[in-house]
């Protein structure tokens, strides 16, 4: 049965399931859970200076951000294949740019609540899963996830679903008990895919609402209410 909830602005909001039913929410990572766009580029920029590779700069890294994880975005710079070695300098550069690096204000209250109510955590992104790891360990909010799921671990990314539905079974909890939280439309389209709860995250001073039939959660402490299907934020 669908679910009609109010989000910030008032507007009704129909879910394609009831929100009741939800027991796990999964959340991408950038724009989301922490500003990594901020940070992380400056990885890619020191990593491919380091290697000889043609000069870049934020900008053509934030361009450039969508095509895929780490290996793929440094083929792509350096213009010839990703060894283990260009990947270990850029984990080097990517401790050092992150440091300081904190979540959203309002994050770490809203994955505490959804713990201390018994809800299963993770993170789907298109960042390599231990660029995930370290960016939210940095950030303090690594530990209230029991499972990571990245971009090098599904062969379909956003928006395909396969990402959402691999987090889905390392919870144990099947796509119609899970939201999955994130701030673009591939997070929106990947929810979609995979039959989970779709939640647009819209407190990043860059969000823009995108147009369909998903759940909007104006600041984090909206999503827990949204998931428990309270019919109101």
């Amino acid at each position: 049965m669908a679910t009609v909830l109010l989000g910030e602005s008032g507007r009704e909001v129909t879910s394609v399931m009831d929100a009741a039913r939800i027991r796990a929410v999964v959340f991408d990572m950038d724009g989301t859970l922490v500003d990594s766009l901020g940070v992380a580029p400056e990885a890619y920029v020191r990593t491919v200076r380091d290697l000889g590779g043609r000069e870049i700069g934020i900008r053509d890294v934030v361009t450039a951000w969508h095509i895929g994880p780490a290996p793929i975005m440094l083929r792509h710079f350096l213009d010839r294949a990703t060894t283990p070695d260009d990947l270990e300098l850029f984990f080097r550069h990517l401790a050092s740019a992150v440091v300081g690096i904190r979540p959203f204000p309002g994050v770490g209250d809203l994955l505490g609540s959804l713990r201390s109510r018994g809800m299963a955590l993770g993170v789907y992104t298109s960042a390599m899963r231990r660029v995930a790891e370290v960016t939210l360990a940095e950030a303090g909010v690594g530990a209230f996830f029991s499972t990571f799921v990245g971009g090098d671990d599904v062969s379909r990314p956003k928006p395909s679903g396969e990402g959402v539905l691999a987090a889905c079974r390392a919870l144990r909890a099947g796509p119609g008990e899970t939201a999955y939280v994130g701030d673009s439309a591939g997070d929106l389209a990947s929810a979609c895919d995979a039959g989970a709860l779709a939640v647009h995250a819209m407190w990043a001073t860059s969000a823009r609402d995108i147009p369909g039939d998903h759940l909007r959660a104006g600041r984090p402490g909206e999503v827990l209410r949204l998931v428990e299907g309270t019919g109101k934020v």
